[in-house]
């Protein structure tokens, strides 16, 4: 059975009900905390019918879906609506981003649910709501499917997600910078900011200032899309990474390599006003650690945390769509960062983003 990371998470025994009344216990075989995805097995599984997946990768705006859950505690509640958007990233919801957008009724309880198609396929689990209130505002997103095979397979194989990198820092091409680049101010895709030495971008010739367009011939027009399509791959995998090169296109083999910590070479110097601004701005948080997340445990009165909109329970996932986990983390991406820091935001299950502009 597959459900959210967020759902089982800290969880001493893990009970799975069913609509006829039966019960069973359930076995966590292993999760991916980035994607938020959980992988269970119930005692007595061969009892259960399996659920057909779609290929979330044929969705449409307009599709059709049902969601299926447990909101406010009403089990077995069902919705619909359809498919308000497709590739939604950049929210600080997880690390790993590629939501189904649905104004199907998503409310806490839904999450780890299923949102099938009329044809009784699932399409994507359910994970979170975007409000201002805690409730459905109409605005719910999915993991799709195909994202979701990526994780399972893994866990059902090792019992774990071995997710790889290409060792390169990614940024959004801002419209500032086409003319310094010297590309058209409309071009699309990511800009490599730097590329750590010895990795399997610098063993398969990618550079500072490359411009990726696409992986595998699929287009990529976001730097959260372009970990997602890295983050999906397994370690070893080939992929055919089409870039601009001073105006000059070109497609490399890369493989995925293994994660390491070596820091990026050539690359451009960060900001030191954001760097100050930033941790000047973390001065009014007391940050928890021991979760394994950036959880803010006190706002200082007064402080721009506070004026922020920051309070007591939200959980730093994200700056400039790279994930952190410690302080040390969200340093070294302030160090690297332009004219501004985005910080990505959980809480409860709902995603904010805060904008700090030096």
């Amino acid at each position: 059975m597959v459900t959210n990371h967020h759902v089982v998470q800290g969880a001493d025994e893990i009970l799975v009900s069913l609509e006829d009344g039966r019960s069973y216990h359930a076995n966590l075989l292993g999760s991916d905390p980035e994607a938020d995805i959980a992988v269970l097995q119930p005692s007595d599984f061969k009892a259960l019918n399996e659920l057909g997946f779609a290929d979330s990768d044929l969705l449409q705006q307009g599709d059709f879906v049902i969601a299926i859950g447990n909101p406010f505690g009403l089990g077995h509640t069902v919705t619909h609506g359809m498919i308000s958007g497709l590739g939604r990233s950049g929210l600080g919801i997880e690390g790993y981003e590629d939501f189904i957008q649905t104004d199907a009724s998503i409310n806490p309880g839904n999450s780890g649910g299923a949102l099938v198609n009329l044809r009784g396929e699932l399409v994507g689990i359910n994970t979170a709501i975007f409000s201002t209130h805690g409730s459905s505002a109409g605005i719910g997103f999915a993991i799709p499917t195909n994202m979701l095979a990526s994780s399972v397979d893994q866990i059902l194989e090792f019992g774990e997600v071995r997710r790889g990198q290409l060792g390169i820092i990614i940024e959004n091409i801002s419209s500032s910078r086409t003319a310094e680049l010297g590309i058209d101010r409309h071009q699309r895709g990511v800009l490599i900011a730097g590329v750590q030495e010895g990795s399997a971008a610098a063993v398969g010739g990618l550079q500072v200032d490359d411009i990726v367009t696409a992986v595998d011939k699929r287009a990529v027009h976001s730097a959260a899309q372009l970990r997602n399509e890295v983050g999906q791959r397994r370690i070893g995998d080939e992929l055919a990474i089409s870039i601009l090169r001073r105006g000059e296109a070109q497609i490399l083999a890369v493989n995925v390599g293994e994660r390491h910590t070596a820091q990026a070479q050539n690359r451009r110097p960060g900001n030191p006003e954001t760097t100050d601004k930033v941790l000047g701005f973390l001065d009014g948080l007391t940050l928890d650690t021991e979760t394994q997340q950036l959880q803010v445990s006190a706002v200082q009165r007064g402080s721009q945390a506070q004026r922020a909109g920051f309070q007591v329970g939200d959980v730093i996932v994200a700056a400039n769509q790279q994930a952190v986990s410690s302080y040390k983390d969200l340093q070294a991406i302030a160090a690297g960062a332009g004219h501004s820091l985005i910080l990505h935001l959980r809480r409860g299950e709902t995603g904010f983003v805060v904008v700090l502009q030096s």
